[in-house]
Order: C-alpha cells, then structure tokens, then sequence
C-alpha cells in the first residue's frame, strides 16, 4: 500500500469526517466525490531532485513511477471509503524572465509537471482498462 506521511494522514482524517451519504445514495458503490489537487508544490520542487541537471529520461521515468505510486494509493483510498476521486491536473510553473538565473530551473520543473500530468492521464487511462 501507499507509505503513510502526514499529507495521506491528513486526507484520511477529513475522509472519516465527510458525512454519510443518504440512503438513497448509500447503495451506489461510490456514493460520495471528493476533488483531489495532486502535489502540486511536490511535482514542481520535489520529483527528479538530482536527475534535472540533465533533465532526460530518467527523470521522467522517476516523475512515472511516482505517479504511479500516487495513484495506487488514491486508488485504495477511494475503495476503502467508497469515494469517487476526481484529480486536477498540475499547474504547471508560470512562464517568467529569462533574464535571471532561474530559467533553467523554472523550464525543468514546468516540463516535469507536462510529465506529470502526462504519466497522470495515461495511468488512469490503463487503470480503467483493468
């Protein structure tokens, strides 16, 4: 199952606050839905760390496990409490000056929230097949 840390802690702790649902929605096998932003500061700062000084496969196939991983465990997360999840996309890193040193960091991190949202779409796409 997903490693438990405080973000997952915290999600599960207001999923056992959401009311029930009604009984007419009771019997649906998921009644509730909740919208879910994933990572977003984690996709654009934490994915890749070492790997972006030559930003190439590897680091997207870092970005694709880890998506993976994340959705394997929304994917618990919706059974055990009979919850829909809808994910949003990450916005990715706003364009700005590339006059300051900071370009190449802002281009890398913007394309590894392309890969995120990219890897997002196709693991759920293979995930609806199964």
């Amino acid at each position: 199952g997903a490693r438990p840390f405080f973000t997952r802690s915290n999600l599960l702790q207001c999923l056992r606050r959401l009311p029930e649902p009604s009984p007419s929605l009771a019997r649906r096998p998921l009644s509730r839905t909740v919208v879910l932003s994933a990572g977003e500061i984690d996709v654009r700062e934490g994915i890749g760390g070492a790997l972006l000084a030559g930003y190439d496969e590897t680091c997207r196939e870092a970005v694709a496990r880890t998506a993976r991983e994340y959705l394997r465990g929304v994917d618990e997360i919706s059974k055990e409490f009979g919850t829909q999840v809808l994910l949003m996309p990450v916005a990715p890193h706003a364009h700005r000056s590339e006059k300051n040193g900071k370009a190449v960091g802002r281009r890398a991190r913007r394309r590894r929230t392309v890969d995120w949202n990219a890897a997002v779409g196709q693991i759920c796409r293979e995930m609806a097949k199964e």
